[in-house]
């Protein structure tokens, strides 16, 4: 996964590239963890080549636990946006 500050200093770009599965997701997790509140995350999934839907659990705690947090997923299949409403209960 790649970090980098986007043009905005105030928003963080992460780039998740080839397999998402449990390992990239606890990465991803302690990434996020590390996220200052009210920081903006935007996570690109554009380059994921596969993605496992079990991982998708993990993805749904950390984002339920991200209070204050602004975290924007793009890239992600209709599919997994619809798991993702599912099981946080919210518009991800």
């Amino acid at each position: 996964m790649n970090e980098r500050p986007s043009s905005s200093a105030e928003r963080l770009e992460l780039r998740v590239q080839g397999v998402f599965d449990e390992d990239e997701a606890r990465h991803l997790t302690e990434v996020l963890s590390r996220v200052a509140p009210r920081q903006r995350v935007r996570v690109h999934f554009h380059h994921v080549r596969l993605f496992h839907d079990h991982v998708v659990a993990l993805l749904a705690h950390e984002l339920a636990s991200s209070y204050g947090r602004n975290i924007e997923l793009v890239g992600l299949s209709q599919h997994q946006h619809r798991m993702l409403r599912y099981l946080t209960g919210t518009q991800h």
